[in-house]
């Protein structure tokens, strides 16, 4: 960041959230493979610069991180002036995604793998349950298993590594999402595994070694130290 800025929730402008000058960022923590659904930078840039200050800066180590991802959230839902909200689906995607992955990842490392089991678990019954004309001894009771699931799922909202304004949508935006995003992340992975294989044979016969399967070209990391007021 050459520039920092401040930055209120439109509930509660008594409070302003400072990103720094000086503060090195990534935008937005994308892994490649998702790069087709949420870019690292466009209209949730702004959002993702609050995010990284409350994970960066002394001020923002003041709240939990449950918090910042509310934060993130409303400023997801918050556009600067004069530009468009951005996608509603995304931004829902997004918390989820940043809750999930990077403050229970963090801070709830069992509460997320049981988390992902019981998604896992109820597609599987339903993928069952769906299929039971070809299994008669299942008939279809595995629904029974399933609407059991999907209603305990809602227990989520009580998970201490969300915000508690927002964790009741956890359970279903990551229900929903799974399977609108997983078979589109299998093929990007297919089709980068195939161009992978491709370049395997001429870059070992060029004494190259085996290419990467992901990017091979990075941002440097670079550092700006903050200029002193004049």
């Amino acid at each position: 960041m050459t520039e920092g800025f401040g930055y209120r929730t439109p509930d509660d402008d008594s409070r302003e959230f400072v990103v720094p000058d000086g503060m090195p960022t990534d935008l937005a923590s994308v892994p490649f493979l998702f790069s087709w659904l949420v870019a690292r930078y466009g209209r949730h840039t702004r959002a993702g610069l609050v995010h990284d200050s409350f994970m960066r800066t002394r001020e923002g180590r003041k709240y939990p991180r449950k918090f910042a991802d509310w934060v993130f959230y409303r400023a997801l839902e918050d556009p600067p002036p004069g530009e468009k909200v951005g996608s509603w689906t995304r931004h829902q995607l997004m918390w989820a995604a940043v809750c999930l992955f990077g403050t229970m990842k963090v801070q709830r490392k069992l509460l997320l793998a049981l988390f992902i089991t019981q998604l896992v678990a109820f597609w599987a019954s339903v993928v069952v349950a769906t299929a039971h004309w070809r299994l008669p001894v299942v008939h279809g009771h595995t629904w029974y298993l399933a609407a059991a699931i999907g209603v305990l799922g809602l227990l989520w909202r009580f998970n201490p590594g969300a915000d508690r304004r927002l964790a009741g949508r956890l359970w279903p935006i990551a229900l929903a999402g799974m399977p609108a995003v997983a078979p589109a992340v299998v093929w990007v992975g297919l089709t980068l595994a195939l161009i992978w294989g491709v370049e395997v044979i001429p870059s070992v016969l060029a004494h190259r070694g085996v290419p990467p399967i992901g990017p091979t070209v990075k941002a440097p990391n670079v550092e700006f130290e903050p200029e002193e007021a004049s």
